[in-house]
């Protein structure tokens, strides 16, 4: 017995006990299976490699200032001068330090989350209610400003995406049709746009084309948390095999890290 695929029957075997989101995909013929709490797929009686999880091998040195800059901040909100503190409070200060990157991080996704779930009620023309907090106001605003501005026509929303090629999937914010073209568009609420999102938004657009969609190419939407106007970076198809070539590296890396334990 191959023992090194224990782990991954046995998680197969739980999540199939859970009440799993279910999609159509090529053309009918292949049922995805999906749980939103752990993001993890089952398709074809397997646990695929995840598009955002496999981008993770990709390194990201602004995240380590990030993380750094959040430690630091949180010890000058603690430190009042003329105020002494003993050895019990410094060493939990410290300790707090450390974590608070991911409290920040946590507290980001938290209205990541919500944003993608406002935009997708309103993509099926739901009319969700504004929001009441600032944060997500502030990109609901910048979404709701780039809609009226570009017109697109909605064609899918959360829309979930297989390679039968490489067996990976992930899940697609929004597939539009502006100007007559049809695009992949992801919404990001972060403080920018970086690189590796072309390399996801490639996994995805080269899943669709096995599917036979045409895709005249790909829009990362960042609708920001700081009020301002909407960011798109439009990645055109005569860089996409390079783009996803790059996914693809980070795919063998992950897998072979997942051989290796």
């Amino acid at each position: 017995m191959d023992k090194t695929n224990d782990p991954l029957k046995s998680k197969l075997t739980a999540l199939m006990k859970k009440d799993l989101v279910r999609q159509k995909i090529y053309g009918g013929t292949i049922e995805a299976l999906f749980d939103p709490q752990t993001h993890t797929y089952i398709i074809e009686g397997q646990i695929p490699n995840g598009v955002t999880s496999v981008l993770q091998a990709i390194n990201k040195p602004a995240l380590i200032s990030w993380g750094v800059g959040q430690a630091i901040e949180y010890v000058k909100s603690r430190i009042v001068p003329g105020v002494s503190l003993d050895e019990i409070e410094i060493k939990n200060m410290l300790e707090d330090a450390k974590k608070n990157w991911r409290k920040q991080r946590d507290s980001a996704a938290d209205v990541g989350k919500l944003v993608h779930t406002w935009c997708e009620q309103y993509i099926k023309g739901q009319s969700p209610e504004t929001p009441v907090n600032p944060l997500m106001l502030s990109c609901v605003n910048a979404f709701l400003k780039w809609n009226e501005t570009h017109k697109p026509k909605w064609m899918e929303t959360e829309r979930i995406v297989y390679s039968k090629l490489h067996k990976y999937a992930g899940m697609l914010d929004a597939i539009a049709v502006i100007n007559d073209q049809q695009f992949i568009i992801d919404f990001k609420t972060g403080s920018g746009i970086y690189p590796e999102y072309s390399y996801q938004l490639a996994a995805y657009q080269k899943a669709l084309n096995e599917e036979g969609l045409e895709i005249a190419g790909r829009i990362c939407l960042n609708i920001p948390k700081t009020g301002k106007d909407a960011e798109e970076a439009y990645y055109l198809n005569d860089t996409l095999d390079d783009d996803f070539s790059a996914f693809y590296g980070a795919l063998l890396i992950t897998r072979r890290q997942r051989q290796n334990g």
